[in-house]
C-alpha cells in the first residue's frame, strides 16, 4: 500500500507540475497579446499560433490525466469524489473545442480592431474555465489524499 501511495504522489506531483506549466503557458500568451494597441498586422496568425500549440498541449494533457488514472485513484481512496472527477472528465473534450472554435474564427476573421477584441474576450473567458478546471482537479487530490500532496 505504501509503495501504491508513493506513486500515487510521484504523479500527482507530475500532474501539478502540468498543471503550473499550463498556467505559464496561459500567461504567456495573455501578455504576447495584451501589450500591443493596436495589434500588428501579424497579430490573428501569432494569436492562431499561439492557440493552436495551447491546443495540443491540452490534448496531451488531458489524454495523459485520463490515462493515467490519477483522478481515479483519487475516488477509488475517496468515493465521494466520483461525481466530481467524471464532471472534470466530461469537461475536456469541450474545453479542447472551445480553443478550437477560437481557432477557426481567428483563420476566417478579417483583421479588424473589432476582432481582436473579440479575440482577447473569449480568450479570457476560455483561460478562466481552464484555471477552474485545473484547479478543481487539484483540489480533487488534496482532498483525498490530504494537503501534503505537493
Amino acid at each position: 500500500m505504501l509503495d501504491d501511495l508513493e506513486e500515487f504522489r510521484a504523479y500527482a506531483t507530475h500532474l501539478q507540475r502540468e498543471h503550473r506549466r499550463l498556467e505559464q503557458n496561459l500567461r504567456r500568451i495573455e501578455r504576447r497579446w495584451k501589450p500591443k494597441r493596436p495589434h500588428p498586422p501579424e497579430f490573428l496568425s501569432r494569436a492562431t499560433q499561439d492557440l493552436e500549440e495551447l491546443r495540443t498541449e491540452l490534448a496531451r494533457h488531458f489524454e495523459e490525466e485520463e490515462e493515467g488514472g490519477c483522478l481515479e485513484e483519487a475516488v477509488a481512496h475517496l468515493p465521494t469524489l466520483a461525481h466530481e472527477a467524471t464532471r472534470l472528465e466530461r469537461e475536456h473534450p469541450q474545453l479542447l473545442a472551445q480553443v478550437g472554435r477560437l481557432i477557426e474564427k481567428l483563420r476566417t476573421a478579417p483583421q479588424t480592431a473589432k476582432t481582436t477584441k473579440g479575440v482577447e474576450e473569449e480568450f479570457r473567458v476560455i483561460a478562466k474555465r481552464l484555471r477552474a478546471h485545473e484547479a478543481a482537479e487539484d483540489s480533487i487530490l488534496k482532498k483525498s489524499f490530504g494537503e501534503d500532496v505537493p
